[in-house]
């Protein structure tokens, strides 16, 4: 089922699996996914410690595509993993570097 905003008694409130759902959320490091064995030493103690329910992981397309055409999806899919089994539920942020030459 589609997560979905309802009001209620005047408060609009955000519903996953037709049950409210309230964000403990937090944000990674732009470099900080690229290295899991820092993650799991660092990063996923500290935020199970706070007791977060959702992350905001930054995936670098760099290291899903390291060379033109050559995909590979296994640091995103540890990562995704992990977070199944620890949170209840992920959001995945994808940044792309292109490099724009213009004729000179």
């Amino acid at each position: 089922m589609i997560p979905y905003i309802n009001e209620q008694n005047g408060i609009k409130t955000l519903f996953v699996n037709d049950r409210p759902f309230i964000v403990r959320g937090g944000e990674l490091h732009n470099s900080s996914a690229s290295d899991l064995a820092y993650m799991e030493s660092h990063v996923w103690p500290n935020l199970k410690t706070l007791n977060m329910n959702t992350v905001i992981l930054p995936v670098a397309w760099e290291t899903i595509e390291p060379r033109e055409g050559c995909f590979d999806f296994s640091l995103a899919k540890l990562h995704q993993r992990f977070l199944k089994l620890k949170f209840r539920r992920i959001l995945k942020r994808f940044f792309m570097e292109m490099s724009v030459s213009l004729p000179v």
